[in-house]
C-alpha cells in the first residue's frame, strides 16, 4: 500500500506496531548480520498503510561493495500460513475434545454389558436372569456400535462434532438403557433407584444414544453427591407440548447465587 518513492530516505519505523517492536526487529536483525550470517531472518508483524496488521517475514541480505554497503530487504507476507496454522491448532483441538468425549461414553455400556455376563455366569440355569442379562447386553451393545461408528467418521472428528440420529423412539427405551449403565454404581453405594416410567406409547422424535448419555450423566452424577443408602428418583411428565424428566436426589446441591 506504499508507492516506492515514499520509502526512499526513510527507515522502517512508521511500518511497526509500536516504537519497542520496531527498535526489537532492528537489533534482532542487526545481531544476526553482525555474527557474519548471509543473511537475516526475522518472523515479525508489520501495519499497512491502510491499518491492517499482517504476519510477515522479513529477510534482510547485506550486500558490500569497495564503495558501499547496501542491504536488501524482502517482505514475505505469512498471512495466509498463519490462518492455515490456526485453523490445524483448531482443528486438533476439536479432535481432542471429540475424541475424549467419546472415551468417556464408551465405558458407560461396558459395566451393564460385564453385569450381564456375570449373572449369565452365577446363574446360567436361570430363564428370566438370562433374558434379563441377554436384553441388557442387547441394549447396550447397539450404543456402543452406534459410538463406534462416530469414532470412524474422520469428517467429524476434524470438525469436533456430534452427529444427530433423530428417529421415533419409544421414551422407555433411551430411560432404561441409562438405568442399565447406572445400575452397578448405585448397587455399590446401596442406593435405591425410583424411576416413574412412561407409558410404552409415549413416542419423541430424538437421537437414542445422544439422550441415553444425558440421562446417565444426570443419574451419575445424582449418585455421586448423594450419601449412601440412599434414594434417588427419576420422574417423567408427558403433556400436550412437552416431555419432562427430573432426577431428584438427596446430595447438598448448589447454593444458588
Amino acid at each position: 500500500g506504499v508507492h516506492e518513492h515514499d520509502l526512499a530516505g526513510h527507515d522502517s519505523r512508521r511500518f511497526y506496531p509500536s516504537a519497542a517492536d520496531w527498535h526489537t526487529a532492528c537489533t534482532t536483525i542487526d545481531e544476526q548480520i553482525d555474527q557474519d550470517s548471509d543473511c537475516a531472518v526475522l518472523e515479525t508483524r508489520l501495519r499497512t498503510a491502510y491499518g491492517r496488521e499482517l504476519d510477515v517475514l522479513i529477510r534482510v541480505t547485506p550486500i558490500s561493495t569497495a564503495q558501499t554497503q547496501r542491504r536488501v530487504v524482502a517482505v514475505i507476507d505469512l498471512s495466509d500460513q498463519k490462518r492455515l496454522e490456526q485453523d490445524l491448532r483448531l482443528a486438533q483441538a476439536h479432535k481432542d475434545a471429540f475424541l475424549a468425549t467419546l472415551a468417556h461414553e464408551l465405558r458407560n455400556p461396558l459395566t451393564p454389558i460385564h453385569v450381564a455376563t456375570d449373572l449369565l455366569h452365577r446363574q446360567p440355569d436361570d430363564a428370566a436372569v438370562r433374558e434379563q442379562a441377554l436384553g441388557i447386553m442387547a441394549r447396550q451393545l447397539r450404543s456402543l456400535s452406534r459410538l463406534i461408528d462416530d469414532l470412524t467418521d474422520i469428517s467429524r472428528i476434524s470438525r469436533g462434532k456430534l452427529r444427530l440420529q433423530k428417529a421415533l423412539t419409544p421414551l422407555h427405551a433411551p430411560l432404561r438403557q441409562a438405568v442399565d449403565q447406572v445400575m452397578p454404581r448405585l448397587k455399590q453405594r446401596q442406593q435405591t433407584l425410583e424411576v416413574d416410567w412412561p407409558a410404552a406409547d409415549v413416542e419423541l422424535l430424538l437421537d437414542p444414544t445422544r439422550i441415553t448419555q444425558v440421562l446417565f450423566n444426570l443419574l451419575n452424577n445424582a449418585s455421586k453427591f448423594s450419601p449412601p443408602q440412599t434414594v434417588i428418583r427419576l420422574q417423567t411428565e408427558v403433556t400436550a407440548a412437552a416431555v419432562i424428566l427430573r432426577v431428584a436426589d438427596q446430595g447438598q446441591g448448589i447454593e444458588p447465587t
